[in-house]
Parts: C-alpha cells; sequence; structure tokens
C-alpha cells in the first residue's frame, strides 16, 4: 500500500456504527450432488472490518467503502485487489480462511498459511492456519492465528485469558451451512496490541468480554462480491501528461509504484527519493527525447519496473492576442489583433505540413495575422497537423499525422477598470 499517504488519507469510520462481517459468493460453483447436497461457491469473500484499540480498523477486502484502496484504480487512488478469502472443504467440518487484510497503521495482516507456519506463538490451536469450525448446526468459531507482516505481531482467534476466561472470534451460519450466509463476532487477543473486536455483541447479543474495555462498534456490510482475491495484484506505472510536446513546453510526469512497492531506483526524474511510493514533477520539453523510468520493490509483492518518454514536437508554434485585456465601453468593442505561424525547424524529421487554421474570419495558414472587433471574452484557437517521419529500429521509414492545438484568450474588464496588458 501507499503507506505514507495511506496512512493520511484513512477515513477512520464512525465509532457508532455497527458491524457484521457479510460474507459473499464468488464465481467457481461446485456441481450439486446426486443426493441433493447444497450448492456451494468455492470461494467466498470476507467484507468487513475488525477493530483494535491500538491500531484502529483493519479492512478486511478491497471492495470496502472508505478504506482510500480500490481494487482496480483510475488512478486516484491506489490499487491493490487484496481480501480475506474463505475456501469451503466438502470433505472436513471446518472452512480454511487466507488471504490478507489491511490498516492503515499495522499494515498487512497476513492468514496465509505459508506465513503462518513461522508462528509458533499461536495460542488457540495447534494448528495456527485460521480455521471456522462448526459447534453446532447454526453456530461456528474461529480458530488459528493472523500475523501482522510488519512486526511479526500474532492475532490469536480463540484462547484463554491471563485470568482463566476464555474468549474467541464467533458467529452464526444458516442450518445448511452455507459459507454466505456466516456473520462474525466477538473478539480476538494479541499480546502487543490486546483485542481485535471482530462485532460488538456475542452471537446471543450479550456483551463479549473484549467489550468491557471498549465501546466501538462496527459497519453492517451487505454488499456482494464478485470477485476472487486469490492473489494481490498491482500496478507499478510512470505517465506523462504528454509524450509528444512543444518544445519548452511543461509536461507534468506522474508515476506510482502501486504500494505498498516503494521506489528504489529511477532515471530521468529529478525530485523523486528512494523510498517513496508515488510522486509526480514537471519536465520541460528539450530536442533530445527524455525517457523516465521507475523501478518498485516490496519484500511481499517483489520487485516491477515501468517508464515512459517525452519528445519534442520538430515544430515551433506561436499564438498571440493583442491587446490580452481590452476595456470597451458599456456595449463598445476594441479591436484586438490576433497572430499566428507554424515553423518546421528540423526539415529532415516532417514529410510534409498542412495548413493552419484559426476560428478569425476562417482563416487558414501556417502563419498570419488578422483583425477583428472584439466586446466579449474570446479565445483564440489554432490547429496545425504535419507528417511525422518516424524510423523503426530495423531501418524502415513511416510517417504519422501530428495534430497540434494552441490556444490564447482575451480578457475583457468594465471601461471603468484599467488594466495594463498582459
Amino acid at each position: 500500500m501507499r503507506f505514507s499517504t495511506f496512512i493520511s488519507n484513512f477515513k477512520i469510520k464512525p465509532f457508532f456504527i455497527d458491524l457484521f462481517l457479510i460474507v459473499s459468493t464468488v464465481f467457481i460453483l461446485y456441481g450439486i450432488s446426486s443426493g441433493g447436497a447444497q450448492t456451494y461457491a468455492e470461494y467466498y469473500n470476507v467484507k468487513g472490518w475488525a477493530w483494535n484499540d491500538s491500531y484502529g480498523w483493519a479492512s478486511l477486502n478491497c471492495e470496502n467503502d472508505d478504506d482510500s484502496v480500490d481494487c482496480s484504480s483510475d488512478g486516484i487512488n491506489p490499487s491493490v485487489n487484496y481480501g480475506v478469502k474463505i475456501s469451503t472443504n466438502k470433505n472436513t467440518e471446518y472452512l480454511e480462511l487466507s488471504g490478507y487484510a489491511w490498516s492503515s497503521s499495522a499494515g498487512w495482516i497476513s492468514l496465509n498459511k505459508n506465513d503462518l507456519t513461522k508462528v509458533s506463538n499461536c495460542e488457540s490451536s495447534d494448528n495456527p492456519v485460521p480455521r471456522i469450525i462448526y459447534t453446532s448446526s447454526s453456530d461456528i468459531e474461529l480458530q488459528g492465528c493472523a500475523l501482522i507482516l510488519l512486526n511479526g505481531e500474532v492475532i490469536n482467534f480463540s484462547g484463554t485469558t491471563t485470568d482463566g476466561n476464555s474468549y474467541g472470534v464467533s458467529g452464526s451460519i444458516d442450518s445448511e451451512r452455507n459459507p454466505n450466509s456466516i456473520t462474525l463476532h466477538s473478539c480476538g487477543w494479541s499480546d502487543v496490541s490486546g483485542w481485535w473486536s471482530f462485532g460488538d455483541k456475542k452471537a446471543d447479543g450479550s456483551d463479549d468480554i473484549c467489550h468491557n474495555n471498549t465501546d466501538r462498534k462496527h459497519q453492517t456490510l451487505t454488499e456482494a462480491v464478485d470477485t476472487e482475491t486469490d492473489e494481490i495484484r498491482l500496478n507499478t506505472s510512470i505517465t506523462a501528461t504528454e509524450n509528444l510536446a512543444l518544445f519548452g513546453k511543461n509536461v507534468g510526469i506522474n508515476w506510482d509504484c502501486g504500494a505498498p512497492r516503494k521506489l528504489i531506483s529511477f532515471d530521468g526524474l529529478k525530485n523523486a527519493a528512494t523510498g517513496q511510493v508515488y510522486g509526480n514533477e514537471n519536465y520541460v520539453v528539450s530536442l533530445s527525447e527524455k525517457r523516465f523510468s521507475i523501478e518498485c520493490s516490496d519484500p511481499l509483492f517483489g520487485t516491477d519496473t515501468a517508464e515512459t518518454t517525452v519528445e519534442a514536437h520538430r515544430v515551433r508554434v506561436t499564438l498571440d492576442a493583442t491587446p490580452s485585456v481590452i476595456n470597451p465601453p458599456e456595449g463598445g468593442t476594441e479591436q484586438v489583433l490576433v497572430s499566428w505561424s507554424f515553423i518546421v525547424f528540423e526539415e529532415s524529421l516532417i514529410e510534409g505540413t498542412e495548413s493552419c487554421s484559426i476560428n478569425i474570419n476562417n482563416k487558414t495558414g501556417k502563419s498570419g495575422a488578422e483583425q477583428e472587433d472584439l466586446g466579449g471574452e474570446k479565445t483564440y484557437v489554432l490547429e496545425c497537423s504535419y507528417d511525422k517521419k518516424k524510423v523503426a529500429s530495423d531501418g524502415s521509414e513511416t510517417t504519422v499525422t501530428v495534430s497540434i492545438e494552441e490556444t490564447t484568450s482575451v480578457k475583457v474588464l468594465p471601461s471603468a477598470v484599467k488594466e495594463t496588458n498582459i
């Protein structure tokens, strides 16, 4: 995750909201047996939150609202497809959990077997891999542990307190034991951070032991999750606002490691530093093609790279309007002079040019000057295009048509207000 900004942007849930963890179905259905058994999905994704007084909210699925992370992102938020998953097992009396939860303070919380094999101090059972055990036709309990990867802290889902009181995450399920009907309650325990609450009450509605020292309540979530969270997919990217721009123009370079990966090396960037998760800066376009690249890494998700380039047009385009600020009398006009030019300065890379067009008197041509009386604000738009020669690595040549658009505006002020021309 994008740790620095993720922590600052993480929206803490309102304290007085009810919580149940709702599990929903995904893809891959088992076939119905000849005996007419209940049809189950192979995977169920847990959606909801857990609360800890030391770390705050922990999100159990990227589909949760307000966790500042999207399963797939348009670039506004970090994008990580994470979640806690229940894997059904038709041949035994338990359901096994896997996957990841996310806390803006604690980081990744793993329920994966590969991570939990390292755990030797899981109190809740001999097997640290978390499992949902049926205790009756409609009651369940959660055994095993979770591991906070940042510091190796173990969260026990059941056990006994030092004064001999038992605790544990429990829940309910429908009489047909359909996993998408599971609701979790009660609390687990960490020797480091204390109680981890998965619901504000026990299944029977009574207070759980952990609520002697917290009145936090949780959010009820009922939205179905229709994507499998079998693996976490990250997106490392670097983009330019323009890959082909006019010489001397400012172009924005935006990059994102795809949290939790962090920057370990880069090329072409001026303001980046190792350890960052994302950033942006401006680049003034030069005549030499500029390459920008990033390499990002995370111990859990490995290394990824991305790159982009910015190239200058081999032409120069100018557009001016004089005066740029006019002060006509009320209801009157003032004369504005608009001039423009389109100049090729590297003929060897240009196959040909087309005349420019501009929205003043329907004029065309690669250069010109036109006057008009203007009584209101106006934006002048110059549109030009040219055929650019491209040489491939094998020496073959192709041409592409490139379009350029430049704009300038004339500002109108009341006649009583005078302003020096910009």
